[in-house]
């Protein structure tokens, strides 16, 4: 839920800054979108984790993916701004 919560507000952020959402922003954008933490990359995970018997390392490697898209969106909501400032 932290991780949801994080992610939301970085998309929060991207919205209030770039009257866009943080997936529209730029061509990785589109594409990180694919993967990125939506609830069909959790489903698709638990699902296959769950089945072949390993809720826990599930767990685990949901929360890593989970963080890892925080960063990523992180890091390319701070670009985005660098380049909007760069042009200004």
């Amino acid at each position: 839920m932290s991780s949801d919560l994080l992610d939301n507000l970085l998309y929060y952020l991207g919205q209030v800054l770039f009257s866009k959402q943080l997936d529209e922003l730029g061509a990785f954008d589109r594409k990180f979108r694919l993967i990125a933490g939506r609830r069909n990359i959790y489903a698709w995970m638990f699902g296959f984790g769950f089945w072949a018997g390993l809720p826990v390392q599930t767990f685990v490697v949901t929360l890593v993916w989970s963080l890892i898209t925080i960063v990523v969106h992180g890091f390319r909501l701070v670009y985005h701004v660098r380049q909007r400032l760069a042009l200004a």
